[in-house]
């Protein structure tokens, strides 16, 4: 078989042993060999591919190619020697049969985040390694597991860990709310923010039979019981929906997160699971910049404002908060009314927009001529009829309009001068006479 280095994608199709098929025992010499299934499965080739690790390994790789999520070294012809070495030559200190190097120091030539070496280590990792989790090849399972998540940690968190949790039932599929799998920099692997009112579990819990997990209230009463100052928040004008009907869960985690405030994920998109239509604005060609990185607390409220739309203050107030040049256009001699009322987003979209500017008018941008006369802005379909009513302060330079008020303009002044030729003569020849007598 020839590989072309031009090639990305190629099916290989082996039999199930390297070698040609062997007489089985009893068999004639040179009566011909029986037929084996083949089996083909879809491996990228690169230009440097050697395919001699799956010519004899096929057999127990195939199955595994196949599988739902696959280790991105196994992917790839070329990327077996990230974990294994060749046949020749030694391995290194602690390391298994043909692997380059023992773990976890092997899989942390690539996996070398922060989140894997903090103070307290899964004392697994360091143990077994982290093939005790992890399949090195393939899985049906996310993030290459052996066994779906609650399976795995009940191996070894059996029901005496119930102790640890006040007594309260444990639910296996939760348990990575709490605890980092890898390492954190709290006992236990706790998550770095953790509630204030654990561990006493009865703060928020009250089992009962059959409802091991049964709250002593719904939300968002059973928050607001500590978190007074949301209440507040939420007596104001604007509410957050979440906030104010609950569930407060919908962006907060109850026991432990990663992140400040016990977020469940990072702004915006945590705003953005239910905020479709800003989503979709923020995919615009001009995106507001505090937008795009993520800022929505920077505008907007979390639970409750006593402005609309939960602005944490009036326009144009808050926008002169980052542009601060734009306070003083409305002392101007010619001002847009827009811009006097203080009317930002009549014209710029708070998120996005297709236009330069964050202009607020939707659609695909353009380049469209200005109206120059009354009679092609009232012809003009683009024109708004608030925008028609507000008009503009300025005529466009060079425009028919302007032009005829310079003709209309040096008219009069003609006019005024004829009328004065025409006014002081009678006086001038009346003075002469009266100078000849």
């Amino acid at each position: 078989m020839i590989v072309s280095p031009r090639l990305g994608v190629l099916a290989i199709a082996l039999t199930a042993a390297c070698a040609p098929p062997r007489a089985a025992p009893g068999t004639r010499p040179g009566a011909a060999p029986s037929a084996r299934a083949t089996t083909v499965v879809p491996l990228t080739i690169t230009a440097n591919a050697d395919t001699s690790c799956w010519t004899c390994h096929q057999a127990k790789l195939a199955a595994q190619a196949r599988r739902k999520f696959t280790h991105v070294p196994f992917r790839n012809t070329a990327g077996c020697g990230a974990c294994h070495r060749s046949h020749a030559g030694a391995a290194g200190a602690g390391a298994k049969a043909g692997l380059v190097a023992a773990q976890p120091d092997l899989c942390r030539r690539c996996h070398s985040g922060e989140r894997f070496r903090r103070a307290h280590v899964h004392p697994i990792i360091e143990a077994d390694g982290c093939t005790a989790c992890h399949a090195p090849h393939a899985s049906d399972e996310p993030r290459l597991l052996i066994a779906a998540a609650d399976a795995l940690c009940a191996t070894c968190h059996d029901a005496a860990s119930v102790k640890q949790h006040g007594g309260l039932a444990v639910d296996g599929k939760r348990c990575l709310l709490c605890h980092d799998p890898h390492s954190s920099p709290k006992a236990k692997l706790l998550r770095p923010v953790v509630h204030e009112a654990m561990p006493d579990c009865s703060t928020c819990h009250t089992p009962a039979p059959g409802q091991p997990f049964a709250r002593s209230e719904r939300e968002p009463a059973l928050c607001l019981q500590c978190h007074d100052g949301v209440g507040k928040e939420l007596a104001l004008k604007s509410k957050h929906r979440p906030a104010a009907q609950g569930p407060c869960t919908a962006c907060h985690g109850p026991h432990a997160s990663d992140r400040k405030r016990l977020l469940t994920d990072d702004s915006p998109a945590l705003c953005l699971r239910c905020h479709e239509p800003v989503r979709l604005k923020l995919a615009s060609k001009i995106v507001h910049a505090p937008a795009r990185e993520g800022g929505c607390g920077e505008c907007h409220a979390p639970h409750g404002a006593a402005q609309a739309k939960l602005l944490v203050s009036a326009t144009p107030q808050l926008c002169f908060r980052c542009h601060g040049k734009a306070q003083g256009w409305a002392s101007e001699r010619s001002v847009h009314d827009p811009v006097r009322s203080g009317d930002c987003t009549s014209c710029h979209d708070p998120h996005g927009a297709t236009r330069p500017s964050r202009g607020a008018t939707a659609g695909p941008a353009t380049s469209r001529t200005r109206p120059t006369s009354s009679t092609s802005r009232r012809s003009d379909p683009t024109r708004s009829a608030s925008a028609a009513t507000r008009g503009c302060s300025r005529r466009a330079p060079g425009s028919r309009s302007t032009a005829r008020s310079r003709r209309g303009a040096a008219r009069r002044a003609t006019k005024r001068t004829a009328s004065v030729r025409h006014c002081s003569a009678p006086r001038t020849r009346a003075r002469t006479a009266t100078a000849r007598r």
